[in-house]
This record gives C-alpha cells, sequence and structure tokens, in this order.
C-alpha cells in the first residue's frame, strides 16, 4: 500500500480542481489532522448528531448512589441498527437553590418490562436540520434495573457550578463524554443528578450524541 502526501496550505476540495487529492503535510511534515474542521462538524453535516432537552417539570437530585432500583431519567435507544455515542450531557437548574454543584451518574442496561415513552416537554432534534431521523425516546421517572455485574452506576465527570436560576455557563453542569458512553440497539442509558438537598432544587437535563452503525464486540 502506497500512500501520498503533500506539503502544502488548506484549501477546499472544490477549489483544488484534481480528480484526487493526496493527504496534506505540515511544514515539518507532520500529518495534517483535522486541523480546520471543527470537532462535531463531520457528523453533524452528515445529519448524524443528534440533541435530547427539556421538561415541563425538573428532577430533584439524589444524594448517594443507588443499590437498588431507583426512579431514573432514561435515554433510551429504540433503534434496530444504529448505536448513541454520548457526547454530553448537562443539567441546568430549573427551580430552586442547588449545592456546589452536580455529578452525573450513568448506567447502561436493558430497559425493564414497560417501555419508557418520552416525557412532557421534551425535543429530540437533529443538530443540523438532516435527513436523519431519531428514533430516540428520553422518559423521566423511570424504574432501573437493580445494578448488577457489568451494569453499575458510573460517575462521569462534570463542569461547571449550579447556584441560582438565570445564570449563564455557572448555572450548567456540563459533562463532555466524548463518546466514553455508548447505547447499543435497544438498550438504555439511565442519568440520575446527585448533589446536595440544597433549598429544593430541580434539575432539567439535556444529552448530545451521534448515532452511527457500529460493530460493537
Amino acid at each position: 500500500m502506497l500512500a501520498e502526501a503533500i506539503v502544502r496550505r488548506f484549501s477546499a476540495l472544490k477549489t483544488l480542481g484534481e480528480a484526487t487529492a493526496a493527504s496534506r503535510l505540515t511544514g515539518f511534515l507532520s500529518l495534517a489532522g483535522a486541523q480546520v474542521e471543527a470537532e462535531r462538524q463531520e457528523r453533524c453535516r452528515a445529519g448524524r448528531q443528534f440533541r435530547a432537552m427539556g421538561y415541563s417539570t425538573g428532577t430533584a437530585p439524589v444524594q448517594g448512589i443507588a443499590t437498588s432500583a431507583a426512579a431514573a431519567l432514561v435515554l433510551w435507544n429504540n433503534d434496530a441498527n444504529r448505536s448513541y455515542i454520548i457526547d454530553t450531557i448537562e443539567w441546568y437548574l430549573l427551580s430552586g437553590t442547588s449545592t456546589a454543584g452536580v455529578t452525573t451518574l450513568a448506567m447502561v442496561a436493558p430497559i425493564t418490562a414497560t417501555l419508557p415513552t418520552n416525557a412532557t416537554g421534551v425535543v429530540v432534534a437533529n443538530t443540523s436540520m438532516g435527513g436523519l431521523v431519531s428514533k430516540a425516546v428520553f422518559g423521566q421517572s423511570y424504574t432501573s434495573p437493580a445494578p448488577s455485574g457489568m451494569q453499575q452506576w458510573g460517575v462521569v465527570s462534570t463542569t461547571g457550578q449550579l447556584g441560582v436560576v438565570g445564570g449563564v455557563w455557572s448555572n450548567v453542569s456540563h459533562c463532555d463524554v466524548r463518546g466514553g458512553i455508548i447505547i447499543p440497539p435497544g438498550k438504555a442509558m439511565y442519568l440520575q443528578p446527585l448533589a446536595g438537598v440544597g433549598a429544593s432544587p430541580l434539575y432539567v437535563p439535556g444529552v448530545s450524541w451521534t448515532e452511527a452503525e457500529l460493530d460493537l464486540e
């Protein structure tokens, strides 16, 4: 196998006037690796990126990691072929006053006997208004399976602080998952906000993900 590359400045393919285009090297002969495109640009352009947001009512946080079945938020992959690769998870303060912040508990597991339904007010959207339509279901107060074996609650790192309603970034608790969680076809991701009692805080979640056919091992 022969791979060719050329040292040149970046340029859109349509301006090169070439039937084929060689890979681009930098002036130091390093392979230029997508230095121009934004991180999720191509997935968004291909209509593979989606986002679920919003409930008419918020969710109260838990104060400990659940060791048995508990009511949780659920993102169900109701697709027979595509997996959901999670990009971000956020919590927005809807009402009340939070403590220092929110930690996200997440678990990927099968759904229970009752099929989830979208909570009131939920919107699942293609972030580029592309042709693909997601089959995702984003439910609230759904009973998760009891953690067992490989199906355990995991702590997803969180940045940002939540204080009072009405702020901007300081009132968003953000988890940059970057593909570290995958929901296989037919499975679900359960979420719980872990935080102090505060003054009756209620949180609204937001999740973004990419949908793709994967060879899961």
